[in-house]
């Protein structure tokens, strides 16, 4: 019983720390490195990006961009992904949040002109995801 108390009680703590770096990130664009190897991605971050080469179907080149977001959802922390397709190589990602489970992104290239900008949602029960560009 000891240990399942303690479990609940780290539980809530960081729902409650996500929520709380969530608010102070609200309003504010940040800046990350995109990672190209998935050992180099932080699982600790809120938002990550990781370039690959690897044959993903539905993708016509090798080079595509994963995001995900992480965020608190009804009950539990919950991740969003998104695939980006595309033929330029980026660096950097910038990003702020729209909502509680969503961001507009920004790819670029920090030594070129190069960019692109979407948008990258989840559900709060955390059943879906979803991508979206105006």
């Amino acid at each position: 019983m000891k240990n399942f108390i303690l479990t609940i009680l780290a539980m809530a703590f960081c729902i409650i720390s996500c929520n709380n770096k969530k608010m102070t990130e609200k309003d504010q664009e940040i800046i990350i490195d995109i990672a190209t190897d998935a050992n180099d991605v932080i699982q600790k971050q809120n938002v990550t990006v990781l370039n690959s080469d690897e044959d993903i179907v539905g993708f016509m080149s090798g080079n595509h961009y994963v995001v995900k977001i992480t965020y608190s959802g009804l009950d539990t922390i919950k991740t969003a992904t998104a695939y980006w397709g595309d033929s330029n190589r980026y660096n950097k990602a910038k990003y702020i949040w729209i909502t509680d489970t969503s961001i507009s992104i920004t790819l670029y290239n920090s030594i070129s002109d190069s960019s692109a900008i979407f948008r990258v949602s989840g559900t709060m029960d955390g059943r879906g995801s979803g991508l979206s560009w105006d």
